[in-house]
């Protein structure tokens, strides 16, 4: 399904047989390219249904999106795409981003967000999940680099996972690490700050996977001290400890 420019009404398939693409894009300054806006209403229906969204403005959710598992949301400027009210997500993905993607209001910590061939080495993640999610004392979120990225330096390719607006975080965060070598300039994860300056919450990383990882900046973990966990990884893992 490719959306147009006007009002789109599109119901997905009602065979689970069936998965259901849907294109978008959301371009607010060029009308004839801007087919992705509030009077749009998708429902995947039955299958797993994806939705591929290009944007150069922001998605601030308002339009209706129902039963769709995956998003692949590729930006060419700093944006951000609000997740909130979608429910029953299995993948949220920044998909051949060439700058920062935030996705806000994640409405599941069961929804893994995904880092996929971000060559460009502005394209920094955001992940910021509702706040209930990521209240309790051992929060884990799983983050798929998938690709490769193109970082070779300590600003490049940053991940930073919190909460929407209060001061919960994520204690774990696994790094899945496939389809080639990967740099990511910092992980972290923190207590929400509008400026993105929260205290760190991390108390473990994971990594797993078949590809190299680096992480350029030192992990900055609570209290005093932390644990990463490459034990399963096959690939290369190189990080510091700050400390």
């Amino acid at each position: 399904f490719i959306l147009t420019t006007g009002m789109d009404i599109l119901p997905g398939s009602t065979d689970n047989s069936n998965d259901d693409t849907f294109y978008g894009v959301i371009d607010i300054a060029t009308p004839a390219s801007n087919t992705f806006s509030s009077f749009d209403s998708i429902d995947g229906g039955a299958g797993t249904d994806m939705f591929s969204l290009n944007m150069d403005d922001d998605y601030a959710a308002a339009s209706t999106l129902l039963n769709i598992e995956k998003f692949e949301v590729r930006t060419t400027a700093d944006k951000y795409f609000d997740a909130s009210g979608i429910d029953g997500v299995d993948s949220i993905m920044s998909n051949r981003s060439t700058n920062k993607l935030t996705i806000k209001s994640i409405e599941s910590i069961n929804t893994k967000v995904v880092m996929n061939k971000l060559s460009n080495v502005a394209a920094d993640l955001t992940a910021r999940y509702s706040n209930t999610q990521v209240a309790g004392d051992s929060d884990t979120v799983t983050i798929d680099v998938t690709g490769g990225t193109g970082g070779v330096a300590v600003g490049d390719n940053k991940l930073l996972v919190t909460a929407s607006t209060a001061a919960n975080g994520a204690e774990n965060i696994t790094l899945n690490v496939s389809g080639g070598t990967a740099y990511l300039g910092a992980v972290e994860a923190e207590a929400y700050d509008a400026a993105d300056g929260g205290a760190t919450t991390l108390a473990k990383v994971t990594v797993t996977g078949d590809s190299n990882l680096t992480i350029g900046t030192a992990l900055a973990f609570a209290g005093s001290g932390g644990t990463l966990d490459a034990a399963t990884s096959t690939g290369d893992v190189t990080v510091t400890f700050a400390g």
